[in-house]
């Protein structure tokens, strides 16, 4: 007769078919284990390098590149969405590492002016390095963005390296000599020449599309180049018609071609004596 009955057989089987099940588990997981951290280096290297390939971080130390790879965190921005505000407390530094935001201030009715414009691989928030206090600007996406930020607390590895504290006061001073021009031209320029500069300066990151004919990429709309410059909409459009009906433009969707430099930097004001009032100008 055979031993035991077939439910006692079966339940033998299970049980010793257990240990390997648990020891196959086991397997499984402490492979998937080694897939999640090779993804983790594998996400930290990449991140190492897109930090190392930024502006302000690029060729510092190799420690301090791995010190914010490792404690910075990514804040993803929707169209409108404001990294920070004015008055806030200054508790991290951050780099935009895709798309664009605004340093803007706003007037006691509501008037918005956009005094400068942060792209991929430049820092905003850095006087966060140099002392406490509190922010001077309300910082704004337009159009989705992607900063990277490092709180306050991990700046102890930072600061105590040289050539970091180096970079920042770099970074501080040419933004604190475009912040004059840019004083210059709003409080001693009129619209035209106001417009003609700004213009110029957009210029500089943009080839030549000829000897004779150069290219500007205005922002995506003219409410916005109208806070850049301090003006109001209207007067705006109604400065690039003018110029547009005199041949010194040509314009095609969010690109200016500038037909004649030479008379364009006279419109701004720079490297020419203008005879009389310019044509088509606009006292505002």
């Amino acid at each position: 007769m055979r031993s035991g009955s077939l439910p006692d057989q079966a339940e033998g089987a299970r049980s010793r078919g257990r240990p390997r099940c648990r020891q196959a588990d086991a397997s499984m997981g402490s492979g998937r284990g080694r897939l999640r951290t090779a993804s983790a280096d594998n996400e930290e290297a990449l991140r190492r390098q897109r930090i190392a390939a930024t502006s302000f971080f690029a060729g510092l130390p190799d420690h301090i590149v791995e010190h914010v790879a490792r404690h910075a965190t990514e804040r993803r921005l929707e169209d409108g969405d404001a990294l920070f505000f004015k008055s806030d407390p200054g508790d991290f530094i951050g780099v935009v590492t895709a798309g664009h935001v605004y340093k803007i201030l706003y007037g006691p009715e509501g008037q918005e002016l956009i005094v400068d414009c942060i792209g991929p691989g430049e820092s905003v928030g850095e006087t966060a390095l140099l002392d406490h206090g509190r922010r001077s600007f309300t910082t704004v996406a337009y159009g989705p963005a992607t900063v990277l930020v490092l709180a306050r607390r991990h700046f102890g590895v930072l600061v105590a390296e040289p050539a970091m504290i180096e970079r920042a006061y770099a970074v501080l001073c040419t933004r604190l000599r475009r912040a004059v021009d840019s004083l210059e031209t709003m409080c001693l320029h009129r619209l035209e020449s106001r417009l003609a500069r700004h213009l110029l300066n957009r210029m500089d990151d943009t080839p030549a599309a000829s000897p004779d004919r150069f290219v500007v990429t205005l922002p995506p709309t003219q409410s916005i180049l109208a806070a850049m410059i301090n003006a109001s909409r209207p007067k705006l459009n109604a400065q690039l018609q003018r110029w547009h009906r005199a041949g010194l433009v040509s314009r095609r969707r969010n690109t200016l071609r500038i037909n004649d430099i030479d008379l364009f930097r006279c419109k701004a004001q720079l490297g020419c004596r203008c005879a009389g009032t310019a044509v088509g100008a606009d006292r505002a």
